[in-house]
Parts: C-alpha cells; structure tokens; sequence
C-alpha cells in the first residue's frame, strides 16, 4: 500500500506541474494579446488626440471669422440705416425705423 500511496502522490505531482505549465503558457498568452491590444489602443488614442487638436483649431478659426461675419452684418446694417435716413430726407418722406438684423 505504501507503493501505491508513493505512486498516487508521484502521478499527483506530475499532473499538477503539467496543468500548472499549461497554465502559464495560457496567461502569456493572454498577457502578449493584451499588451499588443494596449498598444493597438493607444495608437487608436493618440490619433484621436491629434484629431481634436485639429479640429479645436478650425473651430477657433471658424469662431473667429464668424466674428468678423457679425461685425460686417451690424455695420452694413448701421450704413443702411443712414443711407434710408438720408434717403428720406432728400425725398421728403418721414424717415421709418429700420429693424437692425441681430444674429
């Protein structure tokens, strides 16, 4: 009986350092396709990043010139609202309030 018992344990040994080395070659394997996923991601984050920069860029441009958009409105608005006054009074009408257009 003590020969089976030594056997038994022998055979116990043996399967658990095969299950454990297979083990281990599962989780590098999942610890090299997680690595290159990280890196698959952060390639994907840093194109996204750069991205962004450009279009905030645009955006600011965008801003900017539709500024500029909205002070050319109110100024040809002011001038005609000048030339209908001036217009009125050469032809004798009473000046009309002219609605400035607001954006």
């Amino acid at each position: 009986m003590s020969r089976a018992l030594c056997v038994l344990a022998a055979v116990a040994i043996l399967a658990g350092g095969c299950a454990s080395r297979r083990a281990v070659g599962r989780l590098e394997s999942d610890v090299a396709r997680l690595r290159s996923e990280l890196g698959e991601m952060r390639d994907t984050q840093e194109a996204t990043a750069r991205g962004l920069a450009t279009v905030t860029s645009q955006i600011q441009a965008l801003d900017a010139r539709a500024g500029e958009v909205r002070s050319g409105v109110r100024a040809l608005t002011d001038e005609l609202a000048r030339l209908t006054k001036r217009a009125d009074a050469a032809t004798g009408r009473s000046a009309k309030p002219v609605r400035a257009w607001r954006p």
